[in-house]
């Protein structure tokens, strides 16, 4: 994914959670300018960086990337009752 997506990601899922920049950047802890630069396509965050703004939106890192998350489990899954004491 090149940045200028990740930035445009990264811009929605703030917004539509109702966070400001500075918000979201105290819950990932960078800098209000950081974030800025990589929701305008000019900075690429590290790995690091991605799973602390992941979480401080609420999503994961996928998500936060643009990939498809399947709805369906996986086809090697399969589902084990829950049982009671």
């Amino acid at each position: 994914m090149d940045s200028e997506q990740l930035g445009t990601n990264l811009r929605q899922l703030r917004q539509e959670r109702g966070l400001s920049q500075q918000g979201l950047a105290d819950r990932a802890e960078v800098s209000r300018n950081y974030l800025a630069k990589i929701e305008r396509g000019e900075s690429r965050p590290t790995d690091d960086t991605l799973t602390r703004i992941a979480v401080g939106l609420g999503v994961g890192v996928a998500e936060l990337l643009g990939e498809d998350i399947p709805l369906t489990p996986a086809a090697d899954t399969v589902p084990v009752p829950l049982v009671e004491d």
